[in-house]
Order: structure tokens, then C-alpha cells, then sequence
């Protein structure tokens, strides 16, 4: 990893050279960033040490020293000038100029370039019932002015719109390079969507149909492409007819045409590693208004069970989520959290209902680059939000440095980029009275990646949750970071909160939480401590819902069976809340080396558990020995026939039999045979040695006369000036433990980086061959493989080309 080495020299008279390491010596940073802002421009260096274990040098146990004599300065620069200028690149370590791209004072975290296609429902039952008040349009004005807001040095941001009802219409590409590009395509849309009005029908395939073609034509594997659907997940269309009175096959029949759509979108892939979509283009889509659909009785119950679960998964197999927006007024919160996860931001999210003056604080880290403070939903145009920096008695302004500043009819959005005085506690305060949203989104150094389970997941009732997440470095090239402490808490539908520690296991920390027997939204909130002390947050929320899951009990993972018997089979399905399951059918396949050993069904019966079936079954004996794959699968529907899938994948060993044991005789004890020295083998004999004699040691020849090293350098000009001995004493003994340190902790480092990349080999062999037996699941199905299978599958996938790419951009040497 490339580090900037800076060295600051503040107005000579009063010289001021840090050496500071940023993880502890934040006051040092915060002068160095004072003095170089100061300097910046006027002919002085402005530089900075970052990275090196000296805590100040030439500042403060000799300053007066300094300060009086122009050769103590002369020696201090010239030491920390050679350390920049020929040391520290020696060890891969860089140096830059204050304010040259790689800056570290003002350091800000790259970001991708979004290419986003917004789509949004204009249909009848958009205008006539679930959005009367044209919500919608303030959610799509609200994320371009968010991502207006958010540039970056060398990123340009891409948004286009496809307004759609019983046809798409097209707002083109814009690059969102400032305020009036932002103001362009929102009066673009405002058009479209005042003359586009009421539109009958909600073709959604033929508006994803549209976006497929226009990501296809201008697909830039450089920029990160996504989707953002807004609707109330009602498909309709004139021709063929396609609408709830048409029957369930019609609408189930529209909606894989919607899939096989979604799965062409995953060759719309985006190859960075700035936050990276493995899933190619990630689909956030915003269900609004399914209330309105069951209360006027444009919708029944199952169907709106059936959109709610078809677009989760859709979602969650492109890596984007799924949201049920209720109520509309929350629609700007949803959105922000889009723009958040868009970028790899953290986003954090209340109502808050204002009766007078109320004051919330926000600790920003050395780490974060950028911060949002978003209030959306504003039920009152008298509510205010004032943004205060750390010890500052003054608000923020428009127009101050760093700060961007955006406000439509319900909402307000604060931007403000590092930018002094920056780490500490912000203060927000709101005035006025009524309701509103206020989101705080940050863009930091770190992120943690949530690997299981996935942001607005639907889990069943009772089956435990399975958490994966690690610590990512985010750069050019994200690495992996160990903590101190990684805990995660979670909050059930009543409210009640508990704490589950995570543990470390190869690189990634895991944990499992058993407690899922209420129906609802679980919040998870992430909170890691890395080494230093940063905190690094994230937050995540699934859905837990009433849906039948499988427990396999036989065989167990990793046990062994001779060939000559038969391999028990035994599960069970938990039916979550669901005992009207119906078409219960349970099979397991025994896979070995691309095939399909044997396949066979399991019978079902229930126990004394209440809402437990117990199945059991066996694999025929006969097989060879080697390794196998015991895949057993659930397929089932919830009535009126909502599809139900589920599957465990054990893998066991299957070994010749034991050989019947033949009677040995019993033999007479013999007395031991002496046993001779054991001879060496022969080896050839050293040639003779002289032996020592007390021959006194020839003088060394005296060396060459060399060109003096740093240090002697050092200590001859400190002898030249006895009253700068002492400091100039103490900065070649710095500079030499210095030295120590980077060397070995180059030695450390690369040492690390073996380890890891060991760790990583195994684990892709590992998801290679999980993916091996989900791809010959696939094949047992033929053409209609099941959606959730594909998601897996998909899941693996990207994990097999996020480790491909670590193992190939490493420099393991």
C-alpha cells in the first residue's frame, strides 16, 4: 500500500516540523493541517510525515533552540528532507505535494462514477390512488440533488429517467457536474411528468426492456450502473392482457418474462473496485402505496404477498434491496438510503416529530471524507435544520468551504466535504414544529461489508441468521482489516434490543442469531472497533416472515460411510407459521465429480412438535470411495401457490470396508535379541583441520576512505556547533531507529500479506467448488430452475470473482 510522506515547514522563524502519526497524534494533525493552510501558496513546503512512529522532532523538547539558530533548523530540515526525499521510497513510500492528488490533509476517498437509470411508475393507479400527492417526484428530484452534491475530484455522476406507464418515455443521460445540471433534469421531468399523466396501464417489462437498451448501448465497465425502480409492483398491460382478473398463472407468467429481463442485466456489469457490484446492475426498488391497493381493493392480500416477495428477490439476487414504503412520507428517507449504499456510504435514519428546539450530536472521525445531513419529508415548511462544526458557534453556510447546500418543497439536504475544523462532534439543531425524516449519511475510509445476510433480506420465522461481515479499507485496491472488537446489535419488531459478539474465522467474523420468532423488520446495527480506536458502523435490516425452512439432520458434515452400507437421510422442514403448506416434496441427491450418483425422494411425517415435519429416507450402498455431496432440497408452495424453496448441502466421504479382521496366533514370548550399536553410515572424512594455536590475529587492513553515511554526516556538523550537539545527537538516533522500524515493519507486512493470501487460495477453492454443486442442481432442473437457486448460484458467483480479483491484483511477494 503507497503512503504520502509530508513534511511541514511553517514560516521559517518559527519552524514547526511533525512527525505525526495520524492514528494518535491528532492534535499534531490538526496544527500540521493549520499550518499548511496557512502556507499554502507562498513558496514554503507544505508537507506531511504520515506513517512513521516519531512522535514531534524539532518542535518541542528543542524548539528555543531551534527557533534561535539557523543551523539547528538547516540540520532538522535537511534529516526529515532525506528521510521523504531517499528513505521512506526505498519501502513503497510516496511523496506529494499539499494539495496534489494523493494529498493527505485534505485526503478524500475516491468514489465510482454512477451511471443510474431511474424508473418511475406513472400510471393510473399511481395518480389516482397510491401517489396522489406526487411524492414520487420529490424522491427523484431529492437523490439527483443528493448526487449533484457528492461529486468528487475526477468522478462525474450520470442519471437518466424513464417515466412509464402503458409506454416508456425517455429523459436522456446527464452528467451531474453542478446545481444547474441537477436543476436541468429535474424541469426535464417535471414536463414529462405533467404531460405523461394517468397513463392507463403499468408496463413495467417494457420500461425495463427500455433501460436494458440504453445501458447496453453506452456501457462503460469503468462506471458503476444501477437501477432504481419506484412503483406499487402492480404489473398491468393491454396486449396481451395482463391484470389480476386475468388469474394467477397470467401475472406469475408476466413476472418471469420480468426475471429473464433482470438476469440479461447482469451483463451490465461494472469492473472497478470502488465499491463494487458483483451482481452486475443492482435493482433498488421502492414499493409504494400497497396499502392503498388492499384498502380500495385494486389488489387482494395474495397478490401483493406474491409482487412483495418477487421484487425482494429480484433485488437481492443484483445485490441491491428491496423497501416497503410506508408510510409515503418516508419515501426521502428511502431514497437517501439508496444514494448511501450506492456510493458505500453509511446511512443512519429517524422521524423525528419537533414541538420546539431539539439538538442531536454526531461524532465525525479523522477517517470520514464527506458528510449528508438529509431532512426530508417536511410536513411543514417552518421546519429548519442548523449544521454546526465542532466548537464552532456559528452554523455552516451555503457557499462555505466544502459545504453544498440544495432545498425543494419538503426537503433540505446538507453536504459538507473535509474541510476544517472537521473530526469531532457536530451538532444539528431543528426548529420549528411538525414532522419530518432527518437522515445522516457518512463517507468514510472504512466500510464494513455485510456479506450475510443481505440488506432487506426476507428470512423465515425461526430459522436462525447467519451473519458475515468484514472491515474494508476502501481504495483502488480495498483491503481486508482486523478489529478489536466486532459486536453487532439487533433490534426485534417489539423493540427489544440484544448484542451478539462476533468471532473471527479466516479473515471474516461470524455469528448466528437464534432469535427470530417475531414477524417483522429486525434492525441490525454493525459496530467495529479497529486497533486504533475508530469506530467503523453499519446498518442492515431484514424481514422475517412466516415460510417454511429445512434443518437436515443426516448426514452430518464431514462424516464417513463405508460402501458396503447405506447412507441415512434425515430432516427436518420447519413450518415457520406456514401448516398450510401444500405440494410438500423433499428430495436429496448424492453428487460426485460433475454427476448425479443417485437422486431420491424422502417421506414426511409430523412429530410432537408443533409446525415440524420429520422426512427420512437413505442412499442405496454400492458406491466407490472418494468424496460426495449430499444436496437435499425443499420445494413446496403457500397457498394460493407462493413458491417455496430451500435446500442444505452436507459434504461426507465414502471409504472401502474395513477388512474382515483374520485370528492372529498367539506367538511365544522370545527373548529380545541383543541389538548391536547401530553404525552410522559412512560418511567421507573431513579433510584435517589445523589445530588452534594462540598465533596472535593478523591486523585488519584499514577500509577505504567512503563517503561519510547520513549520521557521521550528522554528527560532524553538530561538532562543528557544540550548542546544537545534543539535538543534532538526538535526531541521528531517531533516524536510525527509524529506519529499524521501517524495515521491519516491511518484513511484517509482506509476512501478512503471505498469510493472507494463503487464506484467500483456500477460500476460492472452497466457493469453487460450493458453486460446482449449486450448478449441477441447476442442471437436474432443466430449463425453469427455481429463482431462489439462481440467487444462490448468483451469490457465489460473485463471491468467486470477488476473490479472483483480490488473488489477482495482491502483491504477494
Amino acid at each position: 500500500m503507497k503512503r504520502d510522506c509530508r513534511l511541514l515547514l511553517c514560516e521559517i522563524p518559527n519552524v514547526a516540523l511533525l512527525f505525526a502519526q495520524e492514528d494518535d497524534a491528532y492534535e499534531d494533525y490538526q496544527k500540521a493541517v493549520s499550518c499548511a493552510n496557512k502556507t499554502k501558496g507562498s513558496g514554503f513546503f507544505s508537507y506531511y510525515v504520515s506513517y512513521t512512529s516519531i512522535a514531534t522532532a524539532c518542535y518541542t523538547g528543542g524548539r528555543r533552540l531551534v527557533n534561535k539558530s539557523l543551523s539547528a533548523k538547516t540540520i532538522c530540515i535537511s534529516v526529515l528532507s532525506v528521510i521523504c526525499l531517499y528513505i521512506l521510497p526505498i519501502y513503497g513510500y510516496g511523496l506529494s505535494a499539499y494539495g496534489q492528488p494523493g494529498d493527505t490533509l485534505a485526503r478524500q476517498v475516491p468514489v465510482p462514477s454512477l451511471d443510474v437509470l431511474i424508473l418511475v411508475d406513472e400510471s393510473e393507479t399511481m395518480w389516482n390512488h397510491t401517489d396522489t400527492a406526487d411524492k414520487r417526484v420529490q424522491a427523484v428530484n431529492l437523490f439527483i440533488d443528493q448526487l449533484s452534491a457528492s461529486t468528487q475530484p475526477g468522478v462525474r455522476h450520470r442519471v437518466g429517467i424513464i417515466a412509464f406507464g402503458t409506454e416508456p418515455r425517455v429523459i436522456p443521460w446527464t452528467f451531474l457536474d453542478g446545481k444547474d445540471d441537477a436543476e436541468r433534469i429535474k424541469r426535464e421531468y417535471q414536463t414529462v411528468h405533467d404531460t405523461i399523466g394517468n397513463s392507463e396501464y403499468t408496463d413495467i417489462n417494457k420500461a425495463l426492456a427500455k433501460a436494458l437498451e440504453i445501458m447496453k448501448a453506452e456501457h462503460d465497465p469503468d462506471r458503476k450502473p444501477s437501477l432504481i425502480l419506484i412503483s406499487d409492483g402492480q404489473p398491468t398491460r393491454p396486449s396481451p392482457p395482463v391484470n389480476e382478473e386475468q388469474g394467477w398463472d397470467v401475472v406469475y407468467a408476466y413476472l418471469l418474462e420480468t426475471q429473464r429481463l433482470m438476469d440479461e442485466f447482469k451483463a451490465v456489469s461494472y469492473s472497478g473496485d470502488l465499491c463494487p457490484a458483483d451482481g452486475g446492475t443492482p435493482l433498488y426498488t421502492l414499493t409504494v402505496g400497497t396499502d392503498v391497493l388492499l384498502q380500495t381493493g385494486r389488489s387482494t392480500p395474495k397478490f401483493v404477498e406474491l409482487y412483495k416477495r418477487f421484487w425482494q428477490a429480484s433485488a437481492d439476487s443484483t445485490k441491491g434491496y428491496y423497501e416497503t414504503v410506508t408510510p409515503l412520507d418516508e419515501i426521502g428517507s428511502a431514497v437517501t438510503g439508496v444514494f448511501a449504499r450506492l456510493l458505500c456510504g453509511v446511512v443512519h435514519s429517524k422521524r423525528l416529530e419537533i414541538e420546539e428546539v431539539q439538538e442531536f450530536e454526531y461524532t465525525v472521525e479523522e477517517e470520514y471524507f464527506q458528510i449528508f445531513f438529509t431532512i426530508s419529508g417536511k410536513d411543514s415548511p417552518a421546519i429548519k435544520a442548523k449544521v454546526f462544526r465542532p466548537g464552532q458557534e456559528e452554523p455552516i453556510q451555503p457557499g462555505d468551504e466544502g459545504v453544498e447546500w440544495r432545498e425543494d418543497v419538503d426537503y433540505e439536504v446538507w453536504s459538507v466535504e473535509r474541510s476544517e475544523p472537521w473530526a469531532g462532534t457536530w451538532r444539528v439543531v431543528f426548529e420549528g414544529k411538525g414532522s419530518t425524516y432527518f437522515s445522516y449519511v457518512l463517507f468514510s475510509l472504512y466500510l464494513i461489508e455485510v456479506q450475510q445476510p443481505s440488506h432487506g433480506a426476507a428470512l423465515p420465522t425461526d430459522k436462525p441468521i447467519k451473519i458475515r461481515a468484514q472491515v474494508i479499507r476502501k481504495g483502488e485496491q480495498p483491503t481486508a482489516v482486523t478489529v478489536r472488537d466486532f459486536k453487532v446489535s439487533i433490534t426485534k419488531p417489539d423493540g427489544t434490543e440484544k448484542q451478539l459478539s462476533l468471532e473471527e474465522r479466516d479473515g471474516v467474523y461470524v455469528g448466528r442469531f437464534d432469535d427470530t420468532d417475531q414477524e417483522g423488520e429486525y434492525g441490525l446495527t454493525f459496530n467495529a472497533t479497529l486497533r486504533d480506536g475508530t469506530k467503523v458502523y453499519e446498518f442492515a435490516k431484514v424481514e422475517i416472515f412466516p415460510s417454511p425452512w429445512l434443518e437436515c439432520l443426516k448426514p452430518v458434515e464431514g462424516s464417513a460411510y463405508e460402501s458396503d452400507e447405506p447412507i441415512p437421510l434425515e430432516a427436518k422442514v420447519h413450518l415457520a407459521g406456514g401448516a398450510s403448506l401444500v405440494d410438500v416434496e423433499l428430495k436429496a441427491a448424492l453428487l460426485k465429480s460433475g454427476g448425479v450418483a443417485e437422486e431420491t425422494g424422502l417421506d414426511c411425517t409430523g412429530t410432537g412438535e408443533s409446525n415440524v415435519l420429520v422426512c427420512s429416507g437413505q442412499f442405496q450402498p454400492g458406491y466407490d470411495a472418494g468424496a460426495y455431496v449430499v444436496n437435499v432440497i425443499l420445494d413446496a408452495a403457500l397457498p394460493p401457490g407462493i413458491p417455496v424453496h430451500d435446500h442444505s448441502t452436507v459434504a461426507i466421504a465414502i471409504v472401502s470396508p474395513s477388512p474382515t479382521a483374520t485370528p492372529v496366533p498367539t506367538l511365544t514370548p522370545v527373548p529380545p535379541t541383543p541389538t548391536a550399536t547401530e553404525t552410522p553410515t559412512a560418511v567421507p572424512a573431513p579433510p584435517p583441520t589445523a589445530t588452534p594455536t594462540d598465533t596472535p590475529t593478523p591486523l585488519p587492513t584499514p577500509p577505504p576512505t567512503a563517503t561519510p553515511t547520513l549520521p557521521e554526516a550528522l554528527a560532524v556538523a553538530a561538532l562543528s556547533n557544540p550548542l546544537q550537539c545534543s539535538l543534532c545527537g538526538l535526531a541521528a538516533i531517531a533516524l536510525l531507529l527509524f529506519i529499524l522500524w521501517v524495515v521491519l515493519r516491511r518484513k511484517k507486512e509482506r509476512q501478512q500479506e503471505s498469510e493472507y493470501h494463503d487464506h484467500l487460495k483456500r477460500l476460492h477453492e472452497l466457493e469453487r467448488k460450493n458453486l460446482w454443486r449449486l450448478e449441477e442442481r441447476k442442471a437436474r432442473y432443466g430449463p425453469n430452475p427455481p429463482l431462489e437457486l439462481l440467487n444462490e448460484i448468483d451469490l457465489v458467483k460473485k463471491e468467486v470473482a470477488r476473490l479472483e480479483r483480490e488473488l489477482g491484483r495482491g502483491n504477494w511477494t
